[in-house]
């Protein structure tokens, strides 16, 4: 009952779990696109996620983007069947690019409401636009590369690797035969077992999802600290 020891029987029917919340999340995301063309308040929902979805990164790492994420779960459950599954190119995720998108993204964001300020309807339908602009671009990458091309530079996600960085870490023990079964599973395509020396995946975009422990095949990975497991 190894496996139990190390999490990994809660894993997986956390998994279950959060296949079912990431469909619900994912429907959610296109409820809240088409309410929010005919009702612009609705829109008044994207900047308040957003804050929402950061100021846990501090404390959680990028956890934030697991099943919570409306397009992190639309893009695995829906676009996921339509994608190439191919990597997501270097550049995609550089800190050069990152650091260029964000500052597009977020400068465009605020010289918009800015000029809208005051004009509280037309801001919460700009807040639409933004959504859905941003998710048509995450759709047609999620397509050509992995579902979420988008989340490797996305803005947010950006921020609260940074912000989370080695919060709440998943450990590696050297049992790790490096046969890469995590790796695939891992919505991020981070490479796990690259991490067997340092103990931990301490690479800022683990979204903290679980789903390489629910598939390593010997349980070399937990959540919990090699000091904190039961022998």
């Amino acid at each position: 009952m190894a496996s139990c020891q190390t999490g990994k029987c809660e894993i997986n029917k956390a998994q279950e779990g959060k296949g079912k919340l990431r469909w619900v999340m994912g429907v959610f995301l296109i409820v809240l696109i088409v309410g929010g063309w005919m009702i612009p308040w609705v829109g008044y929902f994207v900047p308040v996620c957003m804050i929402g979805g950061l100021v846990p990164a501090f404390f959680l790492g990028r956890k934030w983007c697991d099943w919570t994420c409306w397009r992190g779960s639309f893009l695995e459950k829906i676009v996921g069947s339509l994608s190439g599954d191919r990597p997501v190119p270097p550049l995609l995720r550089s800190t050069g690019f990152r650091v260029a998108a964000m500052a597009f993204l977020f400068a465009m964001f605020g010289y918009r409401i800015s000029q809208l300020w005051g004009d509280w309807v037309a801001l919460g339908g700009f807040f639409v636009i933004f959504l859905t602009a941003t998710t048509v671009v995450a759709i047609v990458l999620g397509i050509i590369f992995q579902p979420r091309g988008w989340c490797a530079f996305c803005p947010l996600g950006t921020l609260g690797s940074w912000a989370g960085a080695g919060k709440k870490p998943l450990y590696i023990s050297d049992a790790c035969v490096g046969c890469g079964v995590c790796t695939k599973a891992c919505p991020m395509d981070i490479d796990i077992p690259s991490y067997v020396e340092e103990g931990a995946i301490t690479h800022g975009d683990c979204i903290k999802c679980g789903a390489c422990i629910a598939k390593c095949p010997i349980g070399a990975l937990s959540f919990d600290a090699p000091e904190e497991r039961v022998a």
